[in-house]
């Protein structure tokens, strides 16, 4: 099984969420995903996936969440934007996003700084 991973920047801001009470300010980050794909055999080019097409479709994805409150966010209705929670709904964002490219995605971590990180890998 062949692997990569890709990390992206995503300037955002959040509160973490105590049912709908918001239980700290609202803070900025500068949040780091780290992307993971697998795939069992590689591309005529000898890669999992081609970087430039991933980097593309990542940006159009976080554009949608930059410089926003994510507690605001549609895609954080009902939910507390933990690092984990992002992870998730990044998960499933990025899953629908390359359903088209022949690999995987295995893992998806949120960092809120170089110490701090929640990551989710979806269900198997």
């Amino acid at each position: 099984m062949y692997s990569i991973r890709t990390t992206y920047e995503l300037n955002a801001r959040h509160a973490l969420k105590k049912g709908s009470e918001l239980i700290e300010e609202t803070h900025s980050h500068t949040f780091k995903l780290e992307v993971e794909l697998s795939s069992e055999k590689l591309d005529e080019t000898g890669c999992v996936v081609d970087f430039r097409d991933l980097d593309s479709r990542m940006t159009d994805i976080l554009g949608t969440y930059t410089n926003t409150d994510l507690q605001d966010h549609p895609r954080f209705a009902g939910t507390s934007p933990s690092a984990e929670m992002m992870a998730k709904v990044f998960f499933a964002d990025i899953n629908a996003c390359i359903a088209d490219m022949p690999a995987n995605l295995v893992r998806v971590t949120v960092w809120e700084d170089e110490c701090h990180a929640g990551s989710y890998r979806g269900e198997g």
